[in-house]
């Protein structure tokens, strides 16, 4: 009967690991969980240094979406944010009522991205925004371009 026992135990310890690796979660998001929002702003341009648009525009290298278009998003095994047109946003934080995704900028890449995806009471995705940057520099001259997605 020991032996039995003692065999039952051993079959759960090597499962209990298991079992919690399926549980993980990322801000109560679990890794390949899908939702999809549509984009109801989207604010695009060169920016001056107080955060004003000062020149509209298209900003290439950067996810192209449009007013209406709806995005359908994935969490990554890593707990990221995915989407199409090449979209991956680290996950950083669970802030409550928001999950934080963020690629800080850094001396090779001047160019950080950041994403909130806001939660009901349920935990479910209601609604995000997206901001991505651009830092490019001419002659000595620093340009930062900004795109702002509202999604719903």
């Amino acid at each position: 009967m020991k032996k039995q026992l003692l065999k039952a135990v051993a079959v759960c310890a090597l499962l209990l690991p298991l079992n919690q690796a399926d549980a993980k979660t990322f801000g109560t998001f679990k890794p390949k969980m899908t939702f999809t929002l549509k984009v109801t702003e989207k604010i695009s341009g060169e920016v001056d240094l107080s955060g004003k648009v000062i020149k509209p525009g298209t900003v290439k290298g950067v996810p192209s979406y449009k007013k209406g278009e709806k995005i359908k998003f994935k969490i990554g095994n890593k707990g990221q944010l995915t989407g199409p047109d090449g979209l991956s946003l680290p996950f950083k934080q669970d802030a409550g009522t928001a999950n934080v995704y963020y690629i800080p900028p850094s001396r090779d890449n001047p160019s950080g991205d950041i994403g909130q995806v806001y939660k009901n009471t349920k935990n479910k995705p209601i609604a995000a925004s997206l901001t991505f940057f651009k830092v490019t520099i001419n002659n000595f001259v620093p340009k930062t371009q900004t795109v702002v997605y509202t999604l719903e």
